[in-house]
């Protein structure tokens, strides 16, 4: 099996043209267009080169810590029974408006584990939509047909997600990372 189209949605605003998400297809129809912050992650989880995904963690009215992800490397594994994700994520906190003491390491162990919440929860969300079409724009179904040649290659699209993700947090050259 092949794996469905993916292209870039481009917008006409004021006789510019911009770049407004990611179409997800299944065969040759259109099925769903990512908006640009979901489309950052479709393109993180393909591995594709990401430019700063960025995810805000709300403390108060109009404050919150900004974390900035710079690379990553994932893996996406499909077996019989779920798909797995994993890999390991490198990120920043670039904006601190909660006034959190980022020179703790309990601060940076929050941060995380409240990232992490966030980010998985975003990816359930494009493979909820990748599931919902049963496109093949991750080409999951390819590696789960050339790993087991069986041809049910959408059996992922019922199948729960675990995730085994590793974030890491850099801060001035200091790399933070809690198991």
């Amino acid at each position: 099996p092949g794996s469905d189209t993916m292209m870039p949605n481009f917008t006409l605003k004021n006789e510019e043209v911009i770049l407004s998400g990611i179409g997800i297809f299944k065969d040759y129809e259109l099925k769903d267009i990512l908006n640009t912050e979901d489309s950052s992650l479709f393109n993180l989880l393909n591995n594709f080169h990401t430019n700063n995904i960025t995810l805000k963690s709300l403390c108060s009215t109009n404050k919150y810590t900004v974390l900035n992800i710079y690379e990553a490397k994932i893996n996406l594994k499909p077996t019989k029974s779920n798909l797995i994700v994993s890999g390991s994520i490198n990120s920043q906190i670039i904006e601190n408006n909660c006034h959190l003491d980022l020179k703790d390491t309990d601060t940076y162990q929050n941060l995380q584990e409240y990232f992490l919440i966030v980010l998985e929860n975003k990816m359930t969300n494009i493979f909820n939509i990748l599931k919902r079409y049963q496109s093949n724009s991750l080409k999951i179904g390819t590696i789960y047909y050339n790993k087991y040649r069986d041809p049910n290659y959408l059996l992922w699209t019922s199948n729960p997600i675990i995730y085994d993700l590793n974030l890491k947090i850099n801060k001035k050259g200091l790399t933070y990372e809690f198991n």
